[in-house]
């Protein structure tokens, strides 16, 4: 299984990733900071099955920016990874 993590703390993403190869057994973690950077990564990374994002990271227009994900990938899941102080 391959999982894209779309968040602007690299320490997060290392961490969330970590995690999803150590416990979940994920075969492949894809990491990157921006939407731009994770929409071009989905579409030269054939075969992602989850694509998590933070909605507050850069170029994020909110939860209606991921209609347009899940349009061009609709076989891939898309989960939200959001928090606020």
């Amino acid at each position: 299984m391959k999982v894209l993590i779309a968040d602007d703390h690299g320490l997060y993403r290392a961490g969330l990733g970590f995690l999803l190869k150590d416990r979940l057994g994920v075969a492949e973690v894809i990491e990157t900071g921006t939407l731009d950077e994770a929409l071009d990564l989905l579409a030269h990374h054939e075969g992602v099955r989850l694509a998590l994002f933070d909605l507050s990271m850069p170029g994020m227009a909110g939860p209606e920016s991921l209609s347009a994900v899940k349009t061009t990938y609709p076989d891939a899941y898309i989960g939200v990874i959001s928090a606020s102080q």
